[in-house]
């Protein structure tokens, strides 16, 4: 269905989204949903957006960190995305298999 979010809209994070959206996740200054064709669509801060648009896969599910986006596609992979990854948020070398 659609998105309807309320609250801090200073990063644009609280617009209104059409669907049909899937599986949606809300942060501080971003919010991200999963379509019904299963690609991730991103709106709000803008570092979290860097890298979403046309991510080459097609997603089972989505969280948002602070400055980061994850994401498990449909092969299982879990790939993660964002402004920094000073706290090793985004996956790195993990070992294979660690979700």
């Amino acid at each position: 269905g659609n998105i309807i979010c309320w609250g801090d809209n200073r990063k644009g994070q609280a617009n209104m989204r059409e669907g049909p959206f899937v599986q949606v996740t809300a942060g501080n200054s971003a919010t991200c949903g999963i379509r019904d064709d299963g690609h991730i669509e991103c709106w709000g801060r803008p570092q979290h957006l860097e890298n979403t648009r046309n991510r080459p896969h097609e997603w089972d599910q989505v969280s948002i960190g602070y400055a980061h986006v994850c994401g498990v596609n449909t092969d299982s992979e879990l790939e993660c995305w964002g402004m920094t990854n000073n706290d090793g948020q985004m996956a790195g070398d993990n070992p294979e298999g660690l979700v």
